[in-house]
Formats: C-alpha cells, sequence, structure tokens
C-alpha cells in the first residue's frame, strides 16, 4: 500500500461512526421524542374548533324572533369570532345531558340556562362563568281553571319540570310554607314549549309546569290559554361552564365576560332580545291582535303588500305599526287629532301629497312612505340595525326633532346617543322644562315615544311567530311572509335581518 493510499484509508476510518455512537445517537432521538410526549400528555393542545352544548331553547336557538339568532347563541359567536375558534353546536334535549358532555370532555362549553350543580368535583377540570342573568321560578297552569290559591292547587296533580333541583326544592317549601304538601309527580327534562303545549291540551287532566321565567318568556305571548298560578322566591341564574384544562380557554372567557359586562353589550342584547316585553301577559291586547288579523287584516293585505314593496319594508312590521296606531280602525281620531289607519297628522299628509287621510289606502301608503323618510334622515350616524328601526319608530310617534333632542341630551349627559337603551331612559325627560328648555324642539310626552317603540317591536315578534306557528292566524299571514319555509328558521351562523331602505 503506497503512502497516499494509506493516509486516505486512515481519513476514511476516523470519519466512520462506531457502535457506540450508533447507540449515543438513537439514545439522544428517544429522549426528545420521550420529552415530546411528556409535554404534550401534560400540556393539551389548543383547539380550533369549539364544542358548545346547549339545550335546544328558543332563547338559544331561536325560531321566532326577528331580532337575531338567540341572545346566548349570538354571545357564543361574538365570543368565537374574537377569538378565533370556529364553533360547532350540540343540542341537548336536557340540562344534565349537557352537563354531562362537559364533565366527559366531549363539549368544552355548556350554556346552562338554570342548572346549578350541587357541586363540581375537585378533581373536574370544569369552570364556572359568572351570573349574567336570574329568572324567578313560575308554576304555570290553565287560565280557566278558577280559585287557583298557590301550591295546594298541585295536591293531587301532576307538575312538568325542567331538570333543575333547585325549582323542585323551592316549590316543595313553598307548598309546605302553605300547608299543602304536593303529591306531584315531576318529569324531569321536560322542554318549556311541550310543558305548555301539555297545559293547553283541553282533552287531558289540567296539568301544570314549573319552569324558571327566561325560558318561559319568549313563549308566553302564543299561549293565550296559559297563566301564572304560582312566582317562587329563589332566583335561577344563568351561566356558563367550560373545561379548564383548554389551553388558553379560562382566561378567554373570564376576559370575555368582563368585557361584555362592562361594555354594556350584555344589556344591548338583553334590551335588544327581551327589553320591549310587558311585564304582564298583555292578554287583552293579545286577543285583540290575533282578532284584529283574523277579521280585519284581509280587507287591507294588497294595500300592505304593494306599500312595503315599494319602500322596501318588512309586511309583518308594517302591520304592527297600524295595530298600534288605530287596531286596524280607519276611522280612528285621536285626541291629538291625528287620523286614518296610521294616525297621520294633517301637516305630515300634506307633506307627504295624501289628500284624505281617513282613505285606508292612502293612509298605508303614506304612512310607509313617511316611515322610510324617517329611516333615511338617520342614514348619516353610525347606528346598528335595531337601534336605528327604534329611533325611526320614536320619530314616528314622537317627530324625529324630539328623538334629535334626546340623542344631544345623552351625549350631554356621558351616555351613547346611537344607542337606542340609553336614549330611552332620556327621551321620557323631555316632559321636563328643566330638560326640554334646553333643546331645539322643547317640551315632548317622550315616555308615550318610549312606551310606542316597545309595543311595536312586540307586536312585531308575537307577528313573525303568528307567521309560521300553527294556529288561526297563520292562513291570514303567511301571505305577508315571502319565504314561509323559512320564516323564523336560521342555520346554524346565519344572521337573518330586516332589510334597510335603498340608499
Amino acid at each position: 500500500m503506497s503512502t497516499e493510499t494509506a493516509r486516505k484509508y486512515t481519513e476514511t476510518r476516523e470519519f466512520r461512526p462506531g457502535l457506540s455512537g450508533l447507540a449515543a445517537g438513537f439514545a439522544f432521538v428517544a429522549l426528545v421524542a420521550g420529552a415530546l410526549w411528556f409535554f404534550f400528555a401534560t400540556h393539551p393542545r389548543p383547539v380550533s374548533t369549539l364544542i358548545v352544548a346547549a339545550p335546544d331553547q328558543e332563547r338559544i336557538f331561536s325560531t321566532i324572533s326577528p331580532y337575531g339568532p338567540g341572545l346566548e347563541r349570538e354571545l357564543v359567536e361574538d365570543f368565537c369570532r374574537e377569538n378565533g375558534y370556529r364553533i360547532k353546536w350540540i343540542r341537548t334535549q336536557t340540562l344534565e345531558e349537557g352537563w354531562r358532555l362537559l364533565a366527559e370532555g366531549k363539549a368544552h362549553v355548556f350554556i346552562s340556562t338554570g342548572f346549578k350543580p350541587e357541586r363540581i368535583p375537585a378533581d373536574l377540570d370544569v369552570a364556572a362563568g359568572p351570573v349574567y342573568e336570574t329568572h324567578r321560578p313560575v308554576l304555570l297552569g290553565p287560565s280557566g281553571r278558577p280559585g287557583r290559591r298557590g301550591a295546594e292547587e298541585l295536591a293531587d296533580r301532576s307538575a312538568l319540570s325542567r331538570d333543575i333541583p333547585s325549582l323542585n326544592r323551592e316549590l316543595y317549601r313553598a307548598a309546605v310554607r302553605d300547608d299543602a304538601t304536593p303529591n306531584t309527580v315531576v318529569e324531569d327534562g321536560a322542554g318549556v314549549n311541550n310543558a305548555l303545549n301539555r297545559i293547553d291540551d283541553a282533552s287531558g287532566p289540567p296539568s301544570f309546569a314549573l319552569v324558571e321565567n327566561g325560558s318561559y318568556l319568549p313563549w308566553r305571548p302564543f299561549h293565550h290559554k296559559v297563566r301564572q298560578a304560582l312566582a317562587l322566591d329563589e332566583l335561577v341564574g344563568y351561566r356558563w361552564f367550560w373545561r379548564s384544562d383548554v389551553p388558553k380557554l379560562n382566561e378567554r372567557m373570564h376576559a370575555f365576560f368582563r368585557e361584555i359586562r362592562d361594555s354594556g353589550h350584555l344589556e344591548d342584547l338583553q334590551e335588544r332580545y327581551y327589553g320591549f316585553f310587558p311585564s304582564q301577559g298583555a292578554y287583552g291586547q293579545l286577543w285583540m291582535l290575533r282578532n284584529a288579523v283574523r277579521n280585519k287584516l284581509p280587507l287591507y293585505r294588497k294595500y300592505i303588500l304593494d306599500a312595503a314593496q315599494r319602500y322596501n319594508l318588512d309586511p309583518l312590521l308594517l302591520v304592527a305599526v297600524i295595530f298600534q296606531e288605530s287596531a286596524f280602525n280607519p276611522d280612528a281620531v285621536s285626541y291629538t287629532g291625528v287620523k286614518g289607519l296610521m294616525q297621520l297628522t294633517q301637516q305630515t299628509a300634506s307633506a307627504l301629497g295624501a289628500t284624505d287621510r281617513t282613505d285606508p289606502a292612502q293612509s298605508i301608503y303614506f304612512g310607509a312612505k313617511y316611515l322610510s323618510q324617517l329611516w333615511q334622515e338617520l342614514d348619516h350616524l353610525d347606528l346598528s340595525t335595531w337601534d336605528r328601526w327604534s329611533f325611526a319608530l320614536a320619530g314616528y310617534n314622537q317627530g324625529i326633532g324630539h328623538v334629535f333632542d334626546a340623542m344631544f341630551l345623552a351625549k350631554r349627559m356621558g351616555k351613547d346617543p346611537t344607542n337606542w337603551r340609553e336614549v330611552k331612559q332620556v327621551l321620557p325627560m323631555l316632559a321636563d322644562e328643566q330638560w326640554h328648555s334646553r333643546t331645539i324642539f322643547g317640551y315632548s310626552r317622550g315616555w308615550e315615544g318610549v312606551e310606542y317603540v316597545d309595543r311595536v317591536r312586540f307586536y312585531y315578534y308575537v307577528l313573525k311567530g303568528l307567521s309560521f306557528l300553527p294556529g288561526l292566524q297563520l292562513e291570514q299571514l303567511a301571505p305577508l311572509v315571502p319565504d314561509l319555509d323559512r320564516a323564523g328558521f336560521r342555520p346554524l351562523l346565519t344572521d337573518v335581518r330586516l332589510p334597510a331602505f335603498p340608499g
């Protein structure tokens, strides 16, 4: 072997790893793999899709309200949008089922509309969110039952109840307090609307239903045969529960609830969805509304449809305004001199081009035109859809100048002048000289404007429900809904909004 060849052979051997080198390499790889396994085993991976379990209730997955997809559902969508999550919903039939999915790690969030675990086990990675709404439990019964006195009415009768143990305990305490130990059959997990239908059913024995008022409220206008028999004392809290072992979820949830509370966003949603409901059942007004839909609406439906199409209005909103203004009486005259189906003043009618305020066609067409103009006058302001409609409706009742006065005063008081929830607190102050003396248009019966907006919005809500729920009004209202198959129903993550006017 030559000297050069020997040198190359020696160099080659110096760079060839031996058996001990291979073993060290394998050991290093195994060490890294073990460290990675330990890290991921003890540190759950972030989730990109948030799995939310929620009871299949109207207030969460709205099928009736024209004001949005549901209060809790909208909150979940806001949270996920802010934090970059996609959403997967699991609709449950009972609250207990939702809690079980959360406890087993099959859901990340559980929306609890009243459910309160007796205690959360210390070894369960679940956190409880703040109570953001409370409601009083109510015992409901058939409206025609005479002599309802309280819990004693439950003796020897059945009561449907949701799976909320605190409700059932409170009912028992109320019965004992009234010296009437109940002999009830409690059916846990009964849906609120199913329970109401059971009470409505005149063919069966009279039943009662124990519910919390938050779940009952959205259905109350559509069950006129049901009345409150007893209100219980203990408040039921609404809150969310979530997995605390999902990275960053706990801190993000707490930050979200602080933000919606401090910013007023939660109050805005509550105002939009439920702020217009009357404190009592308004059964008399609802009877008149259903009667007007059956007997009077057909006389004017063509004019309503034509005017709604011309001015890009929802026909049912126009119906709600007509009912509030005149209850469909074309000869109605108020103490202030306004006349007709839509109660136009002489000055407004002349400005719009109307020649006869008591003519139904003219009243509807020019009333719709006036409502359209009021909407357009608010175009320069940065208003959300339903804030803008509330301001327009208040302007129809009080005059848009007084609405601008209230917005001016709201700003002077440090309130948001573009937020109806805050301005509706100021509008009644225009009846007080110390406030209306500082404005351009002066005195106004502002409290009437607030009541007017709430009533129109309530009637609009009811009409939306009656337009697709089974009942005697469906035949008359169906032609006013362009797509009856989809009326009131929204696929997940899709928001149906009232159309705006052109321009």
